[in-house]
Protein backbone atom coordinates (compact mmCIF):
# COMPACT_ATOMS: atom_id res chain seq x y z
CA UNK A 1 0.00 0.00 0.00
CA UNK A 2 2.45 2.43 0.60
CA UNK A 3 5.19 1.28 -1.49
CA UNK A 4 7.20 3.31 -3.83
CA UNK A 5 6.54 1.36 -7.18
CA UNK A 6 8.28 3.96 -9.59
CA UNK A 7 11.62 2.05 -9.71
CA UNK A 8 10.08 -0.76 -10.61
CA UNK A 9 7.94 0.72 -13.46
CA UNK A 10 10.87 3.22 -14.79
CA UNK A 11 12.60 0.76 -16.26
CA UNK A 12 11.87 -0.34 -19.99
CA UNK A 13 10.74 -3.86 -19.97
CA UNK A 14 10.34 -7.10 -22.25
CA UNK A 15 8.03 -10.19 -22.51
CA UNK A 16 9.10 -13.66 -23.30
CA UNK A 17 12.76 -14.11 -24.58
CA UNK A 18 14.61 -17.29 -25.43
CA UNK A 19 15.30 -20.85 -23.90
CA UNK A 20 18.62 -20.91 -23.23
CA UNK A 21 19.95 -23.05 -20.48
CA UNK A 22 21.36 -27.07 -20.82
CA UNK A 23 20.44 -29.24 -18.60
CA UNK A 24 23.80 -29.59 -16.46
CA UNK A 25 23.25 -25.84 -15.70
CA UNK A 26 19.57 -26.53 -14.73
CA UNK A 27 20.81 -29.05 -12.31
CA UNK A 28 22.84 -26.40 -9.67
CA UNK A 29 19.05 -24.61 -9.06
CA UNK A 30 17.12 -27.73 -8.61
CA UNK A 31 17.26 -29.63 -5.20
CA UNK A 32 16.40 -32.91 -6.13
CA UNK A 33 16.49 -33.83 -9.98
CA UNK A 34 15.61 -37.35 -9.79
CA UNK A 35 12.28 -35.72 -8.10
CA UNK A 36 9.81 -36.53 -10.87
CA UNK A 37 7.85 -33.33 -10.41
CA UNK A 38 9.30 -30.27 -11.50
CA UNK A 39 8.37 -27.45 -13.37
CA UNK A 40 11.06 -25.21 -15.12
CA UNK A 41 10.42 -21.84 -16.42
CA UNK A 42 13.56 -19.89 -17.84
CA UNK A 43 12.82 -16.22 -18.97
CA UNK A 44 9.33 -16.98 -17.84
CA UNK A 45 8.91 -18.91 -20.59
CA UNK A 46 8.13 -22.90 -19.88
CA UNK A 47 10.70 -25.24 -20.37
CA UNK A 48 9.46 -29.14 -20.86
CA UNK A 49 12.48 -30.42 -21.89
CA UNK A 50 13.65 -29.46 -18.92
CA UNK A 51 10.56 -29.77 -16.67
CA UNK A 52 10.29 -33.47 -15.52
CA UNK A 53 6.60 -34.13 -14.55
CA UNK A 54 4.32 -37.65 -13.23
CA UNK A 55 3.51 -39.82 -14.93
CA UNK A 56 0.69 -41.06 -12.91
CA UNK A 57 -2.88 -40.14 -14.63
CA UNK A 58 -4.51 -39.07 -11.80
CA UNK A 59 -3.08 -36.34 -10.79
CA UNK A 60 -1.74 -32.87 -12.45
CA UNK A 61 1.39 -31.33 -12.50
CA UNK A 62 1.77 -29.18 -15.78
CA UNK A 63 2.23 -25.50 -17.23
CA UNK A 64 -1.13 -23.60 -17.50
CA UNK A 65 -0.87 -22.17 -21.14
CA UNK A 66 0.53 -26.49 -22.46
CA UNK A 67 -2.33 -28.70 -20.38
CA UNK A 68 -4.30 -31.22 -21.62
CA UNK A 69 -7.53 -30.51 -22.42
CA UNK A 70 -8.91 -32.65 -20.43
CA UNK A 71 -8.32 -30.83 -17.42
CA UNK A 72 -10.14 -27.46 -18.54
CA UNK A 73 -13.04 -28.47 -16.59
CA UNK A 74 -10.81 -28.45 -13.39
CA UNK A 75 -8.94 -25.05 -14.56
CA UNK A 76 -12.25 -23.00 -15.42
CA UNK A 77 -13.62 -24.07 -11.91
CA UNK A 78 -10.79 -22.46 -9.72
CA UNK A 79 -8.69 -20.45 -11.81
CA UNK A 80 -9.21 -16.70 -10.55
CA UNK A 81 -11.78 -17.37 -8.30
CA UNK A 82 -9.85 -16.56 -5.25
CA UNK A 83 -7.30 -13.92 -7.05
CA UNK A 84 -9.97 -12.30 -8.63
CA UNK A 85 -12.07 -11.52 -5.43
CA UNK A 86 -9.18 -9.28 -3.72
CA UNK A 87 -7.33 -8.17 -6.96
CA UNK A 88 -5.21 -5.37 -7.01
CA UNK A 89 -2.56 -3.22 -9.77
CA UNK A 90 -0.36 -6.15 -10.04
CA UNK A 91 -2.73 -9.29 -10.03
CA UNK A 92 -4.52 -7.25 -12.63
CA UNK A 93 -1.37 -7.06 -14.40
CA UNK A 94 -0.33 -10.20 -13.76
CA UNK A 95 -3.74 -11.23 -15.35
CA UNK A 96 -3.43 -9.52 -18.28
CA UNK A 97 -0.13 -10.71 -19.53
CA UNK A 98 0.51 -13.79 -18.00
CA UNK A 99 0.91 -17.03 -20.06
CA UNK A 100 2.59 -19.88 -18.06
CA UNK A 101 2.65 -20.59 -14.60
CA UNK A 102 2.11 -24.12 -13.03
CA UNK A 103 -1.32 -26.04 -12.88
CA UNK A 104 -0.89 -28.71 -10.21
CA UNK A 105 -4.05 -30.58 -9.06
CA UNK A 106 -3.98 -33.39 -6.23
CA UNK A 107 -7.19 -34.87 -6.44
CA UNK A 108 -9.02 -36.62 -2.90
CA UNK A 109 -6.77 -38.63 -0.41
CA UNK A 110 -3.49 -38.41 -1.96
CA UNK A 111 -0.39 -37.97 -0.52
CA UNK A 112 2.32 -36.56 -2.55
CA UNK A 113 5.60 -37.47 -1.01
CA UNK A 114 8.11 -35.44 -2.77
CA UNK A 115 7.93 -31.85 -2.80
CA UNK A 116 6.76 -30.15 -6.45
CA UNK A 117 9.52 -27.50 -7.30
CA UNK A 118 8.37 -24.63 -9.50
CA UNK A 119 11.77 -23.22 -10.41
CA UNK A 120 11.93 -19.79 -12.41
CA UNK A 121 15.45 -18.85 -13.75
CA UNK A 122 16.16 -15.88 -15.25
CA UNK A 123 19.09 -15.43 -18.07
CA UNK A 124 18.79 -11.80 -19.56
CA UNK A 125 18.43 -8.23 -18.26
CA UNK A 126 15.25 -6.28 -18.90
CA UNK A 127 12.64 -9.63 -18.49
CA UNK A 128 9.41 -8.97 -17.39
CA UNK A 129 7.55 -12.02 -16.34
CA UNK A 130 4.09 -13.09 -14.78
CA UNK A 131 3.64 -16.36 -13.70
CA UNK A 132 0.09 -17.53 -11.86
CA UNK A 133 0.49 -20.71 -9.80
CA UNK A 134 -2.53 -22.72 -9.74
CA UNK A 135 -2.46 -25.20 -7.28
CA UNK A 136 -5.78 -27.57 -6.13
CA UNK A 137 -5.53 -29.59 -3.33
CA UNK A 138 -8.69 -31.85 -3.01
CA UNK A 139 -10.01 -33.74 0.60
CA UNK A 140 -7.76 -35.12 2.85
CA UNK A 141 -4.59 -34.53 0.17
CA UNK A 142 -1.51 -33.30 1.22
CA UNK A 143 1.72 -32.01 -1.14
CA UNK A 144 4.50 -29.69 -0.55
CA UNK A 145 5.17 -26.68 -3.40
CA UNK A 146 8.64 -25.07 -2.91
CA UNK A 147 8.46 -21.74 -5.56
CA UNK A 148 12.07 -20.89 -6.25
CA UNK A 149 13.63 -17.89 -8.46
CA UNK A 150 16.87 -17.58 -9.36
CA UNK A 151 19.12 -15.77 -11.83
CA UNK A 152 22.19 -16.80 -13.60
CA UNK A 153 23.96 -13.14 -13.73
CA UNK A 154 25.21 -10.99 -11.04
CA UNK A 155 22.72 -7.50 -10.60
CA UNK A 156 21.11 -7.68 -14.20
CA UNK A 157 17.43 -5.84 -13.61
CA UNK A 158 14.07 -7.95 -14.23
CA UNK A 159 10.61 -7.79 -12.68
CA UNK A 160 8.75 -10.86 -11.37
CA UNK A 161 4.39 -10.49 -10.78
CA UNK A 162 3.80 -13.79 -9.51
CA UNK A 163 0.14 -14.76 -8.49
CA UNK A 164 -0.21 -18.35 -6.29
CA UNK A 165 -3.48 -19.42 -6.20
CA UNK A 166 -4.03 -22.34 -3.71
CA UNK A 167 -7.78 -23.72 -3.54
CA UNK A 168 -7.79 -26.45 -0.44
CA UNK A 169 -10.53 -28.18 0.04
CA UNK A 170 -11.39 -29.91 3.23
CA UNK A 171 -9.01 -31.25 5.68
CA UNK A 172 -6.46 -30.66 2.71
CA UNK A 173 -2.72 -30.20 3.59
CA UNK A 174 -0.63 -27.86 1.88
CA UNK A 175 3.21 -26.48 2.74
CA UNK A 176 4.22 -24.11 0.45
CA UNK A 177 8.05 -22.76 0.54
CA UNK A 178 9.33 -20.02 -1.29
CA UNK A 179 13.24 -19.62 -2.25
CA UNK A 180 14.73 -16.15 -3.79
CA UNK A 181 18.15 -15.91 -4.89
CA UNK A 182 17.87 -13.72 -7.10
CA UNK A 183 19.88 -10.15 -8.27
CA UNK A 184 19.82 -7.39 -5.98
CA UNK A 185 18.85 -5.34 -8.95
CA UNK A 186 15.91 -7.27 -9.31
CA UNK A 187 12.11 -6.45 -8.29
CA UNK A 188 9.20 -9.13 -6.96
CA UNK A 189 5.70 -8.15 -6.15
CA UNK A 190 4.04 -11.80 -5.41
CA UNK A 191 0.79 -12.09 -4.55
CA UNK A 192 -0.32 -15.51 -2.94
CA UNK A 193 -4.34 -15.97 -2.54
CA UNK A 194 -5.67 -18.98 -0.34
Amino acid sequence: KYTNVLPVVSFPYKINSSLSLEKVAISNFIFNYENPNVLVYINGIYSSLLSKTSKDSSILIDDLSTHDVDWDDIIQKYFLKIAYKKSDPFTVLNTAFCDHGALIYIPDNTIIQNPLQIVNIVTEKGIMMHPHNLVIVGKNSQVHVVESYYNTANNINYFTNPVNEFCLEENAHLHHYKIQCESEQAFQINSTFI
